[in-house]
């Protein structure tokens, strides 16, 4: 036999050994089942193919924009109003009573050369203690105005929050969460537009009430006074 022959068998052993390796289909491993090889294993699908279970669970907190509701509702306007008004009334009187005293300082700086030392300390330790007075006329006010506008700003929140409850229970949130604490929300959980149109039918108007429950104004007979 020559090189040539003998290199060509060589080659046909070599490519029956390898077909007669494989199964009937074609699969590696087949034949090994009959010598008690183990059997093989199902190849599991790709991870990324799988269909992951996904479960849909509902927000369980709300977001409520109180500063909005606090500036915005008509109530929270009527309030505005009024302080302003009542800023404005006290303002006049504070202003009446101050011309007065410039005058009357003037009546000192004029007259005091012609007045003994006796008199214009007189006049002086009088004209210091309206000054005082009037301080403490503007001090005493503003705390009152301050004090008006709190309980009143007081009772519009008190509202508010029991009207964001009422939304949150009706619709399943757990949490009602101020606006101004989170970065991002999504919208759909934005309760402030309905708690607003709620708060305007509830409470369209809150009244401020000074003490003595004085409305609004200065008694005239208070601000006659003041001024003389």
């Amino acid at each position: 036999m020559t090189l040539k022959r003998k290199i060509i068998l060589a080659c046909l052993l070599t490519v029956f050994a390898n077909f007669s390796a494989y199964g009937s289909d074609g699969a590696p491993g087949d034949n090994e089942d009959e010598r008690g090889a183990s059997p093989r294993k199902n190849i599991s699908p790709s991870p990324s193919l799988e269909v992951p279970n996904v479960t849909v669970v509902m927000p369980c907190m709300a977001v409520l924009d109180i500063n909005a509701i606090l500036e915005d509702s008509r109530a929270a306007v009527s309030l505005a109003q009024q302080m302003d008004n009542l800023r404005d009334r006290y303002s006049a009187v504070v202003a009446q009573k101050e011309q007065a005293l410039r005058a009357e300082e003037r009546h000192i700086l004029e007259q005091g050369a012609n007045m003994n030392a006796e008199e214009l300390q007189a006049l002086k330790d009088a004209f210091t203690g309206r000054v005082a007075l009037l301080e403490d006329f503007i001090q005493v006010h503003q705390d009152q105005l301050s004090n008006a506008a709190q309980n009143a700003m007081n009772q519009i929140r008190h509202d508010v929050l029991d009207i964001a409850a009422h939304i949150a229970k009706a619709r399943g949130y757990m949490y009602v969460v101020p606006a101004a604490s989170l970065l991002y929300f999504d919208p759909s959980v934005n309760i402030t537009a309905e708690a607003l149109a709620r708060l305007n039918l509830i409470l369209p108007v809150v009244t401020v009430r000074m003490p003595g429950d004085q409305v609004e104004e200065i008694d005239e007979d208070d601000e006659g006074a003041l001024a003389e």
